[in-house]
């Protein structure tokens, strides 16, 4: 589930990988793209992933960013 916490904590790291602004109103595109089948490739939850992306995990990043 994205939280507005999590969905805060993608914002700030899609923001530093490619400096785009996802902007508050797409909170539902996020939650929509990664809650497909297969997209946590392994991790067990988004926030599982996002925890790795902000370790610097560069597959946890890449992964969000697109």
């Amino acid at each position: 589930m994205l939280t507005e916490e999590l969905f805060r904590r993608i914002r700030a790291l899609v923001s530093s990988e490619i400096a785009v602004d996802l902007g508050d109103d797409r909170g539902y595109l996020v939650a929509s793209r990664l809650s497909s089948p297969g997209v946590l490739e392994g991790w067990t939850s988004l926030e599982e992933l996002v925890e790795a992306a902000e370790a610097g995990q560069h597959r946890a990043r890449r992964l969000l960013v697109e």
